[in-house]
């Protein structure tokens, strides 16, 4: 079974990274992701084989890079949902937390994704504040007690802060506020 998965994935994430524009922005494409791309990657996230999570978590951030602007609420289902709660969690696995940190990392390394993210869900009344709970989260990553694992996690997790606060204090002319992107969201407004 786990063979059959990772092929798949395989086959998903090449796809998905030499797809052109034309593909990229076809309604029924966009559909297909969100229907049932989306639900298969929450699975396959979490996964116990580092393979199929490994994979999962490639393809979600091609998602990031390339469907943001389609995918505004399933977006914030993973990092809340799944990619949070697995850092935060005593029982995530050290190699489930290396993994998010590093997707995190990926997705960090661009001040205008990082810029996006909190102007899309933390700037949004209703949305969840996605970018202040990656950093709060990281923050308490960086106080675990195993002294290997707590080395490890702590350079990864001041990065990831350094760098998110990095893009709150700066304005540079690719980032500024004038031109940023608003994603679409297919979601209702959350009750006060």
């Amino acid at each position: 079974m786990c063979v059959c998965r990772v092929l798949s994935l395989e086959l998903i994430l090449v796809l998905l990274r030499n797809s052109g524009p034309l593909f990229k922005t076809s309604a029924k494409f966009v559909n297909a992701v969100k229907t049932f791309l989306c639900n298969s990657l929450l699975s396959n996230c979490t996964s116990s084989s580092s393979q199929v999570t490994g994979l999962a978590l490639q393809i979600f951030v091609v998602l990031v890079q390339d469907f943001k602007e389609h995918l505004k609420a399933e977006l914030e289902v993973f990092i809340s949902s799944i990619f949070i709660r697995i850092i935060e969690s005593e029982n995530s696995t050290y190699d489930h937390k290396a993994r998010v940190l590093e997707v995190l990392h990926l997705i960090f390394a661009d001040p205008r994704a990082q810029l996006e993210l909190f102007v899309n869900y933390d700037c949004d009344l209703n949305a969840t504040n996605i970018f202040s709970r990656i950093v709060a989260s990281l923050a308490r990553l960086a106080k675990v007690r195993s002294a290997a694992r707590r080395l490890v996690l702590i350079v990864a997790s001041s990065v990831l802060i350094a760098a998110c606060c990095v893009v709150l204090c700066r304005r540079t002319p690719a980032v500024s506020m004038g031109r940023r992107r608003r994603w679409s969201s297919s979601r209702r407004p959350r009750s006060a």
